[in-house]
């Protein structure tokens, strides 16, 4: 009988617990190194890739350890599990619905279920807010984020397929969309 050996998922799921259930201070970093040691050197350059720690804040020593640690990983990287699609089976009112939720147009929840918006841009804090209306654990709906932009659902008469459009920037998805003032500066801040 052959068995396939298990993956560890144990960085992984660490990484996306700290990315996605904590604000990624320099205490929650440290929280998440003190409860896997043996992790620490990944911990730390998981953090200095997301741009939430700067040099300056990290220990030499620990700075040291996160440089060797190769090659340098983005955060989709980090989880091995199937992504499923969170989106699918949602009406649009259903999508309209939870966008009135979170305070987000509907036009930037259209792009985010196309995945045409850079998923490392995304505020943590509306993947969070999304993610309990989903029904997906906040790592689970970014790894979906995190794929290649998918077409429109629409049919096309073409002999020319579409092209797939590149991933633009939170901000700039939230600069190019029309809402009220006060909307645009409440996620341009959380995205900036």
């Amino acid at each position: 009988m052959n068995s396939r050996p298990v993956a560890d998922t144990r960085l992984s799921d660490l990484l996306l617990a700290l990315a996605t259930e904590t604000d990624m201070s320099l205490d929650a970093v440290r929280s998440a190194i003190a409860e896997a040691p043996e992790f620490e050197a990944d911990i730390w350059s998981f953090a200095l890739e997301w741009g939430v720690m700067t040099s300056e804040v990290v220990p030499n020593e620990a700075l040291a350890q996160a440089e060797a640690v190769a090659p340098p990983r983005g955060v989709g990287s980090w989880a091995a599990a199937e992504v499923h699609d969170p989106f699918a089976g949602k009406s649009p009112s259903d999508l309209k619905a939870i966008a009135t939720l979170v305070d987000l147009p509907f036009s930037i929840l259209s792009k985010l279920c196309q995945r045409l918006i850079d998923a490392t841009t995304i505020p943590l804090a509306l993947v969070r807010a999304l993610a309990p209306h989903l029904n997906v654990k906040p790592g689970e709906l970014f790894a979906f984020l995190d794929l290649k932009p998918t077409l429109a659902t629409a049919d096309y008469r073409s002999t020319v397929r579409p092209e797939v459009s590149e991933k633009m920037s939170f901000a700039v998805a939230v600069r190019t969309t029309d809402m009220p003032a006060g909307q645009r500066d409440k996620w341009l801040s959380l995205a900036e």
